[in-house]
């Protein structure tokens, strides 16, 4: 009895599951990014006046946000990326 009890050991050992196997990692298109957004809010009983709008196509991009100021001005900064070296240049 003690013999068959330690060949099923084994054989339960031999058959186990290894463990998991991975395939590859997968691989993605490396697709330069491109859109377009605008959006406004303009709400006078709230005194709420705020937007915004962007265009990207690869790494240029520009666009401008507008905030309303506490004392009631817009102001408005348009920036600018030229490229993966230039970084972010506002004009406020």
């Amino acid at each position: 009895m003690k013999i068959a009890l330690v060949i099923s050991a084994f054989m339960a050992v031999a058959t186990a599951a290894g463990p998991p196997a991975y395939g590859p990692a997968p691989t993605y298109p490396d697709i330069p990014p491109a859109y377009q957004y605008q959006y406004a809010v303009k709400d006078d009983y709230a005194a709420v006046n705020f937007g915004a709008n962007e265009a990207r196509d690869g790494y240029a991009t520009n666009g401008e946000y507008t905030v309303a100021l506490p004392d009631g001005r817009l102001q408005t900064v348009k920036y600018t990326v030229s490229d993966a070296y230039s970084g972010y240049v506002a004009d406020v």
